[in-house]
Order: C-alpha cells, then sequence, then structure tokens
C-alpha cells in the first residue's frame, strides 16, 4: 500500500515537471521580431544589444520626433539564424573626418560592418541646443557578424560633377559599395564601403557612367528619372530631403542587358495615406524602388511589359497604436507571404509598410 501511494506520488511529480509552463498572451521569447526606440543619445547602442543578446539583428533604422517635438529613433528587429550579433552607434559630422575614421577604423578591422539600413538615423538632437549646432550630425548603427569579415569605410563628398563621378567609378572599381547617401541641406556625401578580407568584386565592370540628380522640383525630378531609367539608369541610392526640397539621387548606368525600367516619385505624403497611393499606381504595375527610398518620398519603379507580373503588387501599413501591436502584425503578414518595405516614424506613432509582390 505505501509503495503505491509513492508511485502515485513519484506520477503526478513527474507529470508537474513535465507540463509546459504557464504563457502570457505575448511571449516575448517566441515573438519574430521587436520594436525599439530611444530617445536620448545614450539609449540606441544599449537597447541594440540588449536586443542582440536575445536573438534580434537590425532590420531597419529611422528617426523621427515625438509628440512633444523631441528627437525618437525607432529600430526594427528581427530574430536572425546566423550567430550571435554585436551593435556600434557611432556619431559623426562625416564618414570622413579625423574623429570618425579614428573610431570606424578599428572598428572595421574587428568585423563592424555599415548597411543601408543603418544609416537613415541621425544623431539623437538636444533639443535645448540651437538647430546648426547638430543638424550635420550622423549616426551610423554597425553590426558584428561572426563570420571573420572586415571593412573599411569612405565617405564621398559632392563637388563638380566630373571629379566626382571619377572618383566614385574609382571606389566602386576597388569594390566599394555603395550604401547610401545624407543630405543636411548645406552638404552632401556618399557613404561607401569595401570589404577587405577578400577579393574585391569588380563592381564597376557593368556600370559606365553615374548620374547625380540634384534638387530642382519634385516633377522635374519625377520626369528625370523616367527619362534616364529608359537609357539604361538604375538608382544606387537617395538621400533625405532637405528642409523643403526634393530628394537627391544617385544613378548608374549599367552597360547591356536588363529590362528597361520607369520611375516615378510618390512624395508629401503622410505615411497613413501611403497604402492607398501605392494601391492606386500598383494596379498599373508600379512597386517600390528600395534603393530610391527616403523618409518622405517613395520611389516606384514599374518593369517593362514583357516582364510585368499579371497580378499587382499589394501594400498594407502596420501601426504601432492598433490591435494586435506592430511586432505581431508585422509576423502575421510575412506569414501571409509580404515583405518588409520601409519604416516611418511619426509624433503618435510607428508604421511599418510591407508588399506582398505580384504574380
Amino acid at each position: 500500500m505505501r509503495e503505491s501511494r509513492i508511485a502515485a506520488v513519484l506520477l503526478v511529480a513527474s507529470a508537474i515537471a513535465a507540463a509546459p509552463a504557464p504563457r502570457r498572451a505575448q511571449d516575448e521569447s517566441s515573438t519574430r521580431y521587436r520594436l525599439v526606440s530611444a530617445e536620448s543619445s545614450d539609449q540606441p547602442e544599449r537597447r541594440l544589444r540588449a536586443a542582440a543578446e536575445e536573438g534580434f539583428e537590425l532590420l531597419a533604422a529611422a528617426e523621427g520626433i515625438d509628440v512633444a517635438g523631441k528627437p525618437r529613433i525607432a529600430a526594427l528587429m528581427q530574430r536572425g539564424a546566423g550567430g550571435p550579433v554585436d551593435y556600434r552607434v557611432v556619431a559623426c559630422s562625416s564618414v570622413d573626418d579625423e574623429r570618425a575614421r579614428e573610431v570606424l577604423a578599428p572598428l572595421g578591422e574587428q568585423g563592424y560592418r555599415l548597411s543601408p539600413e543603418a544609416i537613415t538615423a541621425r544623431a539623437m538632437r538636444d533639443v535645448n541646443l540651437p538647430e546648426s549646432s547638430y543638424d550635420d550630425q550622423l549616426s551610423l548603427i554597425l553590426a558584428r557578424h561572426e563570420d571573420g569579415a572586415r571593412f573599411t569605410f569612405r565617405a564621398l563628398a559632392f563637388g563638380d560633377h566630373e571629379p566626382f563621378n571619377r572618383e566614385l567609378a574609382r571606389l566602386r572599381g576597388e569594390g566599394h559599395e555603395v550604401l547610401g547617401m545624407w543630405n543636411t541641406g548645406r552638404k552632401l556625401e556618399v557613404i561607401l564601403q569595401r570589404r577587405t578580407d577578400t577579393t574585391p568584386v569588380a563592381a564597376m565592370r557593368a556600370t559606365v557612367e553615374h548620374r547625380l540628380l540634384l534638387p530642382s522640383t519634385r516633377l522635374v525630378l519625377g520626369s528625370q528619372l523616367e527619362s534616364l531609367a529608359g537609357q539604361g539608369f538604375r538608382i544606387l541610392a537617395a538621400a533625405e530631403p532637405s528642409i523643403t526640397g526634393p530628394p537627391i539621387v544617385l544613378l548608374a548606368r549599367t552597360a547591356v542587358g536588363g529590362d528597361i525600367v520607369d520611375y516615378k516619385l510618390l512624395d508629401d505624403l503622410p505615411a497613413k495615406q501611403t497604402r492607398d497611393a501605392l494601391a492606386k499606381k500598383a494596379r498599373k504595375g508600379w512597386r517600390v524602388s528600395r534603393l530610391g527610398l527616403t523618409g518622405e518620398v517613395v520611389t516606384l519603379e514599374r518593369p517593362a511589359r514583357s516582364s510585368a507580373r499579371s497580378a499587382p503588387a499589394e501594400y498594407r501599413l502596420l501601426s504601432s497604436r492598433r490591435a494586435p501591436g506592430l511586432e505581431l502584425a508585422l509576423e502575421e503578414s510575412v506569414s501571409e507571404g509580404f515583405e518588409f518595405v520601409h519604416l516611418f516614424v511619426e509624433p503618435d506613432e510607428t508604421t511599418v509598410l510591407v508588399e506582398r509582390p505580384g504574380r
């Protein structure tokens, strides 16, 4: 009798031990995405690293303001599968200034790299200082993966057209990759990166010319994009608009091959209206051009009819203010075939634009 009671107790105890622990309604350990926000200059790196320790990697970063007019950086993270990632955040006035080189050079040797999604956020601004003291600052988010890669960084400032294009061609020929541009309204720089632990890829072998479209009007710029696309140019990068002007777009023309692509600008739209505007364009074959996307302007591209899809692309705009939350809504959309496109940071919410390509 005593043995049977002991056996019963042991059976119940083993069943309790084997039972799964109660789960919260939104178990953070199982979510695929995480939204990280920072409101002061010491927060971005610390919060990125904390998320990375839980297995998340940076997907995109963007800057905006909160309802009080103070700056806010938002970083969208996704659960990675490529091993641990470490992050560093470097504030500078130029990738090529002396102080930045002293910091970036050893980081590149340690394996830290930039990505186009990591140079969209300006440095955190001190609202107690005059605007002129912070408008030339930029935040660079660098990530290090455990793959043994090493990198160097360059910034090419725009000056006269011909010397600028020659130097850009030389750098790309040496294996530098164009990551993006940034524009303060007073200066413009192209940011480049080169991997140094492998033989550089001859990036210029199919590129014969670069073209920089400087601000005029949005209507003129859109017309120029359409015309140059027909001549074989493709978008390499776009800078954020200056205070009131249109974006600045860097293009390259390839030697042969590829379908003709048309470009248009979809601009001056609050994020809330972006989805509907894109839906109208998508019915005519337009899609978002990822490399030409800036915070306030979306560049659209339309492939040649020979390669056009029979069904238009579909867009959704996911909000941090709506249930079940941005992270879960993004995970659900991805499971339905949508892809991340862009992160918008607005005073009262953070939104994500996703696209499901037409078939």
